[in-house]
């Protein structure tokens, strides 16, 4: 019977496990075939996208001539980015998970916040822009989604204490989460005195200073995006589901390695293998060896190390079900370090062209290598014809002409030469116009395979006036198709991957419950009670439409929304609030602006139908109000009834309105009462103001006669001091003189 297979009726027998030496050997040996692989097959071609991306061509250029390179290459890359940045920052839920069961729509919910945040809060974007740029000059861009217990460390520095203070915060941070790191040396704080605050007179002082560390930890997210070298893969793997191993190799130093938790007495003794073509492609990408400026002679841990992390899938303990088993090695011979079995591997791919059945397809940049040299070619051609035209070559007469005047070039120079007619221009003809059609079918070529076009930039406006506008937008949404189809291959490969591996990473290593930022407020999560088993859809803005048409359709829903809710009311099953919102958020994200909740906010529908029965309830009672009374019934024998409490109405107005004269009568007596009494307090006020000026100028005017009869006081006894002084003096130069005729 065909298509059926046997059951092999022989027993079979159980596999053994594999021993540590064993399985040390097949490791060794499944990385370097991969690096070998991938060394011989891949690297030539994506170090040659590399240099033409950089600006390099195979063309040679002649001493002399024009050496212009047309940088088609990057020039393309760099006209697609912006249009991926575009498609994907036009919302801020980049994915969604969505399930077909019911009972899943909860957690899903939860999920699309906690990655989307996850996403939108470490790097990525910048991971989304790389692994794009890699994937377009690279084959493919490689994201590795991380998560670190991380410790973090807070450093204070205390004030000067002695030998007391220091001995008592010594036995308080032995019980607390505080760690004494750092000592001084001890200061006397006497010497540190000035001499004039009598620092020399006190006793000694020895002080000193501590550096107090508190440690924490937290978890560290990291979307790194991984160098095109780096990455490795078995040849047979055709994505990396499929991949028998698949992984990251690189140089890097130990410190970098030692935060990974690996230990230095494991990393000391090996050394990098730097000879590979995938190092030299690190080189030639980077423009210098990174080895020439790594300073390895003052730090042991700044010495560089081979590190393999790989993931690999392989029956080690024999019960006939191959694991997933994460790898980490060290060196050239890949000594295996750490090994575990995980559940997944936290690598996203990024490809910008699903070439069937490869796992490194034609890139971008591959397509228009061909396109950029001949581009510069034609260019370079062009340009040395009009050179000849502009700057034609000389023929002279060497015996009859002064060689150092011709070889000037100054304008209006003399030439010197002994007969007329020795100096003849070559005429080169100008045949570059014949060459620009075939630039510009090269270009168009270029345009055709990288989807850039003049129209799509709005770069061209000749072109632009020249065409209709049919014309102009099947050109437009023709280009836009190209780059259309790439952003949809980035969404379906790598963005894809990069939300399941950040989910797959909340599941198997956080742990406990984890905040996330709803509308309504904050709530907690618990991801270890999350499933992988759901759709994630990546929200792109893609579409035929330009923006404007999206606008204008949005605001034709808008209006059948409104009146919908105008009809039915804000809780109808056809359209409610939350539909509505919907449609101006994406009118605002369309225009520029993210945060709807600064316009429209987040209601609950429990306070929507409250709001919805609330404005029904008062448009019943505009109704109820409107209406007339009924008219009354005829009634003979309760016409006096009816007279009666007619006039019972008739007076009780009147003794209303009365009341109502009386009480405003009331009020305008008390309301002038309090004006007078206002007046009243304004004029005692000011009169009070006014007596307290004039005691407060009289008394200033004591204060300065009391002044000046001082002054004058202290001037008439300075005088008579001064005579006295002066006096005193004429009887001692007085006596002096006498005393000297005595002696005489």
């Amino acid at each position: 019977m065909y298509g059926s297979a046997q059951p092999n009726k022989k027993r079979r027998q159980k596999l053994k496990p594999i021993d540590a030496d064993q399985f040390q050997q097949i490791v060794n040996w499944e990385i370097t075939q991969a690096t070998d692989w991938i060394g011989s097959n891949i690297s030539q071609s994506r170090q040659k996208a590399e240099a033409y991306y950089e600006g390099a061509t195979s063309m040679k250029s002649e001493p002399g001539r024009s050496k212009v390179i047309v940088t088609v290459v990057r020039d393309a890359i760099h006209s697609i980015l912006p249009s991926i940045g575009r498609i994907f920052g036009q919302t801020d839920t980049v994915g969604e998970f969505t399930s077909d069961d019911e009972e899943d729509e909860q957690i899903c919910q939860d999920m699309t916040k906690f990655v989307n945040g996850i996403y939108n809060k470490c790097g990525g974007y910048r991971a989304l822009v790389i692994a794009t740029t890699d994937a377009l000059k690279s084959k493919i861009g490689v994201v590795k989604v991380t998560l670190e217990r991380r410790e973090i460390a807070s450093h204070q520095i205390s004030q000067m204490m002695d030998e007391e203070q220091l001995a008592e915060l010594q036995a308080e941070v032995q019980t607390g989460d505080v760690i004494i790191t750092e000592i001084s040396e001890p200061v006397d704080m006497a010497e540190q005195m000035p001499p004039e605050m009598g620092g020399e007179q006190m006793p000694p002082d020895m002080q000193q200073q501590v550096m107090l560390t508190r440690k924490s930890f937290r978890n560290k997210w990291s979307l790194d995006p991984i160098p095109p070298e780096s990455f490795i893969i078995d040849s047979e793997a055709t994505s990396a589901e499929n991949a028998r191993l698949v992984g990251i190799r690189r140089n890097m130093p130990i410190y970098e390695a030692l935060a990974m938790g690996l230990s230095y007495g494991d990393l000391e003794g090996h050394t990098t293998d730097d000879a590979g073509t995938l190092e030299q492609e690190r080189q030639n990408r980077l423009g210098f060896d990174p080895q020439d400026y790594a300073d390895s002679t003052t730090d042991d841990t700044a010495k560089q190390v081979t590190i393999s992390e790989i993931w690999l899938r392989i029956d080690a303990d024999g019960d006939e079900v191959a694991e997933l088993r994460h790898l980490i090695c060290v060196g050239a011979t890949n000594e295996i370090l750490v090994d575990e079995v995980v559940q997944c591997t936290p690598l996203a791919i990024f490809v910008t062209d699903l070439q069937p059945h490869v796992m490194f397809p034609i890139c971008l940049a591959e397509d228009l290598i061909q396109d950029q040299d001949a581009l510069t070619a034609i260019t370079r051609s062009i340009l040395d014809n009009v050179a000849l035209v502009n700057s034609p070559r000389t023929e002279v007469n060497e015996g009859q002409v002064n060689l150092e005047d011709v070889k000037n070039n100054e304008i209006g120079a003399i030439i010197r030469v002994k007969s007329v007619g020795q100096i003849n221009e070559l005429v080169t003809p100008f045949v570059a116009g014949q060459t620009l059609p075939v630039l510009e079918y090269l270009h168009q070529v270029s345009e055709t395979r990288s989807g850039v076009t003049k129209l799509s930039q709005g770069i061209d406006p000749n072109a632009l006036q020249a065409t209709s506008r049919i014309a102009a937008n099947a050109a437009v949404q023709g280009s836009d198709s190209r780059i259309e189809m790439m952003a949809r291959n980035i969404a379906e490969t790598g963005v894809k991957d990069l939300f399941q591996a950040i989910l797959r990473t909340a599941m198997y290593q956080l742990k406990g419950e984890q905040s996330i930022k709803t509308p309504s407020g904050y709530r907690m999560v618990n991801p270890g009670l999350w499933h992988d088993q759901i759709n994630i859809n990546i929200n792109v803005g893609l579409g035929n439409g330009r923006i404007d048409e999206k606008q204008q359709s949005l605001q034709l829903v808008m209006g059948v929304q409104q009146q919908l809710m105008t009809q039915y009311g804000l809780t109808n099953p056809l359209c409610g609030w939350e539909n509505v919102r919907n449609s101006l958020k994406t009118t605002l994200r369309l225009s520029g602006l993210k945060n709807v909740n600064d316009f429209f906010p987040f209601v609950s529908p429990e306070n929507i139908a409250a709001f919805d029965a609330q404005i029904k309830q008062q448009a019943a009672a505009a109704e109820a109000a409107k209406q007339p009374p009924p008219p009354p019934v005829p009634d003979v024998v309760g016409a006096a009834k009816v007279k009666a409490e007619t006039d019972l109405q008739i007076q009780t107005a009147k003794l209303q309105q009365q009341g109502q004269m009386d009480l405003q009568k009331l009020q305008a007596e008390q309301q002038k009462a309090i004006a007078e009494m206002q007046q009243q307090h304004e004029l005692d006020l000011a009169k009070l103001q006014a007596e307290m000026q004039t005691k407060l100028t009289i008394a200033q005017w004591e204060v300065d006669a009391r002044r000046d009869e001082a002054n004058q006081n202290f001037a008439v006894q300075s005088e008579k001091i001064g005579m006295d002084a002066a006096a005193k003096v004429k009887v001692a130069r007085e006596n002096a003189s006498n005393m000297v005729g005595r002696e005489k």
